[in-house]
């Protein structure tokens, strides 16, 4: 289904999988003048995904059962009349510097640590590098982010 200016729907059957029925709305989002919303669904869920340029992208899930819930109803009603109130306020380059901000804190905690700059700047450009691979799919089932929660769940240490 498809709402100019507003969204693209994608129904599924039941208990589909809603990634691979939006990578299937992606491919063809951009003949239908790459609408603000991609809204993926089955018979149990509705996801909502944000798609403006420049903009980190938000995912809103609503399980049936939400919809008693005014305030899921007013999301969804929102996809047919006012489609804005869903823009991410967060650009890219707002996300950039703060993930830019955080390494660099982290670096300089590990520098105050007494660790070499030269090993600190390496280490740095490998949780980067780790960090891209898992976006870009080289890494393979979240393997980083898994492998960063299990260390932190197993660690004494909780911040560096």
């Amino acid at each position: 289904m498809w709402r100019k200016g507003c969204f693209a729907w994608e129904y599924k059957g039941k208990a589909a999988n809603l990634d691979k029925a939006f990578d299937q709305l992606l491919r063809y989002s951009i003949a239908l003048e790459s609408p603000p919303l991609l809204i993926v669904s089955d018979m149990d869920r509705i996801r909502i995904h944000t798609n403006w340029t420049n903009t980190v992208q938000a995912v809103h899930e609503i399980a049936l059962d939400d919809l008693a819930d005014a305030a899921k109803r007013d999301l969804l009603r929102q996809c047919f009349t006012d489609p804005e109130a869903l823009r991410p306020t967060k650009t890219r380059q707002m996300l950039t510097e703060e993930a830019a901000k955080e390494l660099a804190a982290l670096a300089q905690r590990l520098r105050d640590r007494g660790h070499e700059p030269h090993t600190v700047a390496h280490f740095v450009n490998r949780l980067v590098f780790c960090m891209f691979a898992e976006d870009v799919k080289l890494l393979p089932n979240d393997m980083f982010t898994r492998m960063l929660e299990a260390t932190r769940a197993h660690s004494h240490f909780h911040e560096v």
